[in-house]
């Protein structure tokens, strides 16, 4: 009966209450399910995911809450919050990477680059001093570092290419980069995207 009351109440798009009374279904294992599918399933359409203490929320685990945080900021296109949600939901680590390296590594290197004026092939990729982004980048990566060594998958070598890349370019100032390897981590980037999140833009 309890189940059916939440189906009727989000089908009313009552989410919120559909959550709330989610609570109170005896079976541990059903109620789990019957919430986080609440919460991810409804993040963008209302149920307020925020950390504040309320009814509909009590008793909810707290990773929770930041998984479904994380799964908004993507659909909103806020590639640094959904970062900042994943590194709180912990075990995520791999989708951390992988936004970092499909949606921010890029726009924070050409937004540095420049190449020398010349005919001709580019010989070199110029980059300026770091700044906020970039930054911000590398602590992340530094962060993410113990996750991501010893370990033979993609999104885990990427990230470990992208730190060194990173770590380079901050000890440099204005580090001078092969386009070759500009590329190459490009296109790696792009297919841990495709790839680790499905995401084909």
């Amino acid at each position: 009966m309890t189940r059916q009351y939440c189906l009727a109440l989000e089908l009313q798009g009552l989410s919120e209450w559909a959550l709330y009374v989610a609570h109170f279904v005896s079976d541990g294992q059903a109620r789990a399910a019957m919430v986080q599918r609440l919460l991810l399933g409804h993040s963008s359409q209302g149920v307020n995911v925020a950390l504040e203490v309320k009814p509909h929320l009590q008793g909810i685990p707290e990773a929770w809450l930041w998984r479904a945080r994380a799964f908004r900021s993507e659909e909103a296109g806020d590639w640094p919050g959904a970062v900042h949600c994943w590194l709180r939901v912990g075990g995520a680590e791999d989708r951390a990477v992988a936004i970092i390296s499909g949606y921010l590594l890029g726009p924070a290197l050409m937004g540095h680059a420049s190449a020398p004026f010349q005919r001709g092939a580019v010989e070199a990729i110029l980059l300026a001093p770091m700044t906020q982004p970039a930054e911000w980048l590398l602590s992340v990566l530094e962060e993410l570092a113990p996750a991501m060594a010893h370990r033979d998958v993609l999104w885990a070598e990427l990230g470990r290419e992208a730190l060194g890349f990173l770590r380079h370019w901050s000890q440099a100032g204005q580090a001078r980069s092969n386009p070759a390897s500009v590329v190459r981590l490009y296109h790696r980037s792009e297919k841990l995207r495709k790839g680790g999140l499905g995401l084909p833009w």
